[in-house]
């Protein structure tokens, strides 16, 4: 861009929006035409609030780190025993189809640069989701310039924080032992790369743009469909062949090569197996996370799946052929293989209804908006508003689009942070900017329901999880999974032993510690409460018919645990009231999950594998 050209942009840019009724935001014209974005006026104030606000971001991602550290549980139990065998080498066991590989080689890379702490490599996966927090608050001060409006900055730039941090911390979550924390930083990367790339058209940004949406797929296959609609977007304006090369082909090679990788190791073409097998999960009624027989009897039989060895209860088998510590959750694809998921159209509405609700109740709940939206309404602004919404629609499909791909299938607040972040803004932004004379008390309530929305949001879930673990011997900072390992050795279990378990074997991190396996268990059910949440509830039923069974059932139970070489077994479920005789209970204790709290009870069988 030559200087006179500059000098006209930059006057266009300097614009108020108010002053342009007939401004749209991108995807019209040539770069120099009126179809920029508008800049923030940046004086002084501004950029102080917006440091401030970043600092108050940064000590509040700080500091959920600080409490989450040392929080295991089943998905990030799967990652790092990935990366561990990406460390080691172990390529054929590594290269896994259900999930995606940059989580496990970003571990891997922090265990090869440290060694095999087993404090640090809990530790390391925290660490990596804080420095996802701090990568995705540095991506958002851009974002912030290029959406902040001339007028009511203040207001936007509050609201716009405590949005984001809502967001980062409430939606996905330091604690979270998965890759959502990279998808969300990539989200909003890919977001500010558009908005740059259709104003200036450049080669390098379209270049960059292809590399990163080509990356955000090895963090999370679904990222896949994401990144190219997002490619497709910033093609939709005039954009020349040379463009559209620096775009597809770095995203190809980044994407192509893992795809390859999985026909390689895996003997056919995919993706990734996460959609085809959650559809099965969420819709079609097939056992959830492990243990599938075939139900609901119409979607195909299982080529291997776990050994069914007992009824009443029920105690599934899985030794062969996979030597990990808990091999369902280790290769899903595997245990699963024969399936072959049925679109039911009409649950497929009723799903999509729900989750589309729980969307419109997801974007309600954002800091200040509500009440923003209220205020423009009242003021008789709501129609200006619609309008000028309108004219961001080529940075709003994208991020629609990510909302609706997992509505069709299911809706966690985790996987849709980062869309539910940058449409948030938008509608904030637009309504910062509206006539301040009518919404100025209104504004400042604004600020205030985005404050008190971030609070209410954060504060009395962490402080739950203090007041749980303050209860714990040794600091609010208890590694109880450590604590677990440790007693079980001195219990006489050695690496190589086979553990069967009643309750919740998945979330069993101090065997990965051990280097034991997971190979029985009388499991806990898992399922979906039906609320409009959604979440995870699981059923004791059956590890309750266990410990309610008659000795001479436990002693069969016992034998055919015997029979398959364990030495151990371990639960951490046990009824108010069950018969514990014959049992140590643990002085550490199971906390998998946030404000999740159990004893651990070991029953010594004295065989093992050696």
């Amino acid at each position: 861009m030559n200087p006179k050209t500059q000098r006209l942009h930059d006057s266009r840019l300097s614009k108020p929006l108010d002053k342009s009724p007939g401004f749209h935001f991108i995807g019209i014209g040539h770069p120099t035409d009126s179809g920029d974005i508008p800049s923030v006026a940046h004086t002084v104030n501004s950029e102080r609030l917006v440091v401030i606000l970043q600092i108050v971001a940064f000590f509040a991602g700080l500091a959920d780190f600080w409490i989450s550290k040392f929080i295991i549980y089943s998905d990030g139990i799967s990652y790092l025993e990935i990366a561990r065998n990406y460390s080691e080498h172990h390529w054929a066991l590594a290269v896994n189809s259900y999930w995606s590989p940059l989580y496990s080689w970003l571990l891997a890379c922090a265990r090869t640069l440290a060694g095999s702490n087993d404090r640090w490599e809990l530790i390391s996966l925290h660490v990596l989701n804080l420095l996802a927090y701090l990568g995705a608050l540095a991506l958002f001060r851009p974002l912030i310039r290029a959406l902040g409006p001339n007028r009511g900055f203040t207001t936007f730039a509050i609201c716009s924080y405590c949005t984001f941090m809502w967001a980062g911390l409430a939606l996905v979550g330091m604690f979270r032992c998965t890759p959502d924390m990279l998808v969300f930083m990539f989200v909003i990367a890919l977001s500010v790369l558009l908005i740059r790339y259709l104003q200036t058209l450049d080669a390098r940004t379209a270049a960059l743009m292809g590399a990163l949406a080509g990356v955000a797929y090895l963090a999370k296959a679904a990222m896949f469909w994401v990144g190219l609609v997002y490619l497709g977007t910033a093609l939709a304006k005039r954009s020349s062949i040379k463009n559209v090369l620096m775009m597809m082909v770095p995203f190809l090679i980044f994407s192509g090569g893992w795809v390859l990788a999985l026909h390689h190791y895996r003997g056919r073409w995919t993706l990734g197996d996460a959609a085809r097998l959650n559809y099965a999960w969420e819709l079609d009624g097939a056992a959830r996370t492990a243990h599938w027989q075939g139900e609901p009897g119409d979607i195909g039989a299982p080529l291997h799946p776990t050994r069914k060895i007992h009824s009443d209860p029920d105690i599934y088998e899985f030794s062969e052929p996979i030597n990990v510590t808990y091999a369902p959750w280790y290769s899903p694809s595997y245990w699963y293989a024969g399936i072959s998921p049925k679109i039911r159209p009409i649950n497929q509405a009723k799903l999509l209804a729900k989750y589309l609700l729980y969307v419109v109740v997801l974007l309600f709940h954002t800091p200040g908006c509500a009440i923003l939206l209220l205020g423009a309404a009242l003021s008789k602004h709501l129609r200006q508003l619609l309008f000028r919404i309108r004219s961001f629609w080529l940075l709003l499909i994208p991020p629609i689009f990510m909302l609706l791909l997992y509505c069709l299938v299911y809706v966690d607040s985790r996987y849709v942070a980062g869309p539910v972040l940058v449409i948030g803004i938008v509608i904030i932004a637009n309504v910062a900017s509206l006539n301040r004379q009518a919404q100025e008390s209104w504004s400042k309530l604004g600020r205030w329901a985005a404050v008190m929305t971030l609070c209410l949001a954060l504060i009395p879930d962490r402080l739950a999880f203090i007041g749980a673990i303050l209860h714990i011997p040794s600091s609010p900072f208890y590694d109880q999974q450590t604590s677990i390992a440790r007693e079980m050795r001195t219990l006489g279990v050695r690496p190589g032993d086979r553990i069967a378990y009643v309750g919740l074997g998945i979330n069993a991190y101090w065997a990965l510690l051990d280097n034991v396996r997971v190979t029985a268990e009388v499991p806990v059910i898992v399922k979906r409460n039906g609320d409009l949440v959604n979440y995870i509830q699981d059923d004791y039923s059956n590890t309750d018919a266990f410990w309610h069974a008659d000795s001479k059932t436990k002693e069969e139970i016992f034998a055919l645990f015997r029979e398959n070489q364990i030495c151990a077994v371990v639960s951490d479920v046990v009824p108010f009231g069950a018969d514990t005789s014959g049992w140590q209970k643990l002085n550490g204790i199971s906390m998998t999950e946030r404000s999740v709290i159990s004893d651990v009870y070991v029953k010594m069988l004295g065989t093992g594998t050696r």
